[in-house]
């Protein structure tokens, strides 16, 4: 029982980060969501819930790629160029090294790595 309880508590402090902006809304943002939380931010929760966690913000870096990769016109970046869970490694290891950066950037990181295809006609 005190597992659901503790799930609740996680989803809410995640669903409070990816509002994290939303009360001033003068404020221009190119990115929203979890993406804006420090690596040292998703190295705690991940500590508390490393499956939930790592699922959730993993989640949106597959979004954020996509994205993208949708706003590609030639070519794109090969998510299937690594396995689901060497590319969690990337980024937990990435942030672990940058605690200060986002894990935005982390994502960029590992966008970064992958191959770039050039789509077929």
């Amino acid at each position: 029982i005190t597992g659901g309880f503790e799930m609740r508590v996680l989803l809410a402090v995640c669903f409070a980060i990816a509002l994290d902006g939303v009360a001033g809304a003068q404020q221009h943002y190119d990115t929203k969501g979890v993406g804006l939380a420090s690596c040292a931010e998703y190295a705690e929760l991940y500590q508390k819930s490393p499956e939930a966690i790592d699922n959730m913000y993993y989640s949106w870096a597959q979004g954020f790629i996509s994205g993208v990769n949708a706003g590609l016109d030639k070519d794109f970046f090969d998510l299937n160029a690594l396995t689901t869970d060497q590319m969690k490694r990337f980024i937990r290891q990435y942030c672990d090294a940058h605690p200060l950066a986002s894990y935005g950037n982390a994502v960029g990181e590992l966008m970064k790595s992958l191959p770039i295809i050039l789509r077929q006609k």
